[in-house]
């Protein structure tokens, strides 16, 4: 009886411990947990480091943009303030973009309020070289403007474009959307019908069925590319990817008090994604050349495909998928033979958005 006792005295005490050692830890580990999670005021501090340090290095450039002829454009952040340049890369020169004064002054009294001659921001800059004019974007308003007597007119006005669908990002391409498309000597017309790809003599209307290959699930695009002369065209062919979509709740829509069910085009990983299969015809004798995909056959996506200007060869980007490789790939018009003339690796990740030119 004594011992049955005196061992239900240890067990009490031994739980005791253990009790009391649980309440440490969790004390401990709230605590940490506390600690780990920062107060406001760091956050603040956190947030704000960078615009302690914006703009304290003076002339770093930054926004390089390409245009045509072989000139770029560029911002360089000077010790006056934001400063457009314009370099001409096949005379090796540069000089400042525009008189920044007079841009200014055009905007000031264009939209009505004071602007910094040192401080413009403007973005989507088209430079058209005939006739002296810049396009530009200013506070989501589309303008033109003539270098030569500094007149500023609004091409697109902010509602205008704000009221433009510019739809959802990961929505699926339609790529039968495509009206028929002339050729450059404006004498037949390509066209997709049946899932394949024809063309029409427009002085006798003649129809003439070049593939033959399509289908349903691997139909021909009505994104068709001819030759610059007129003799060749390339044309892709498409097998649909998989559909996935994922749904939200919109639980305030403006034109009823009832939630509205929303769905969105949403590939996750793993997923089939569309697989472009570029072919090759030659029109006079309507010989299809079948392209081998080897060198793009996990795509994430071909992009870019255009013909030389001798029509000797048309090119396209291959994009991998997992973005570990990133290829531009040529395909001889004569044989079909594909060269990879550009091919970027990398083990961890090719960040390529916003980033290349060609």
């Amino acid at each position: 009886m004594v011992s049955s006792l005196y061992l239900i005295l240890l067990i009490i005490q031994f739980m005791k411990r253990i009790v009391k050692n649980l309440s440490v830890i969790s004390v401990f580990f709230c605590s940490f947990l506390m600690f780990s999670q920062g107060t406001l005021k760091e956050y603040k501090k956190a947030i704000a480091v960078d615009t302690l340090f914006r703009n304290k290095v003076i002339n770093s450039p930054t926004e390089f943009n390409w245009l045509e002829g072989g000139m770029l454009w560029y911002v360089n952040n000077s010790n006056k303030g934001k400063e457009y340049l314009l370099v001409n890369a096949d005379e090796k020169t540069q000089k400042v973009f525009f008189d920044h004064e007079k841009l200014a002054n055009a905007l000031a009294d264009q939209m009505q309020k004071k602007v910094d001659a040192n401080h413009i921001d403007i973005s989507d800059i088209e430079f058209i070289s005939d006739s002296n004019e810049l396009k530009f974007v200013y506070e989501s308003n589309r303008l033109k403007y003539n270098l030569k007597d500094y007149t500023l007119t609004i091409v697109e006005s902010a509602k205008r474009r704000s009221n433009r669908d510019r739809g959802y990002w990961g929505n699926r391409f339609e790529e039968s959307d495509n009206k028929p498309v002339k050729s450059p000597d404006s004498s037949t017309m390509a066209f997709i019908k049946n899932y394949n790809l024809y063309i029409k003599n427009n002085a006798t209307n003649d129809e003439s069925q070049l593939s033959f290959d399509g289908s349903k699930g691997n139909y021909y695009s009505s994104y068709i590319k001819w030759s610059p002369d007129s003799k060749k065209i390339m044309a892709y062919k498409v097998r649909a990817g998989e559909e996935h979509k994922i749904y939200f709740v919109e639980s305030s829509p403006k034109d009823q008090l009832q939630p509205k069910l929303q769905s969105r085009d949403y590939l996750k990983p793993g997923d089939e994604l569309p697989f472009k299969s570029p072919q090759l015809f030659l029109v006079e004798s309507k010989k299809h050349i079948k392209i081998p995909t080897d060198k793009f056959s996990s795509q994430f996506s071909l992009s870019n495909m255009n013909w030389r200007e001798n029509s000797s060869a048309f090119t396209f980007e291959y994009n991998e998928r997992g973005h570990q490789a990133y290829r531009v790939i040529e395909i001889d018009a004569e044989t079909g033979n594909v060269a990879v003339l550009i091919n970027e690796t990398s083990n961890t990740f090719i960040d390529y958005s916003s980033k290349k030119y060609r």
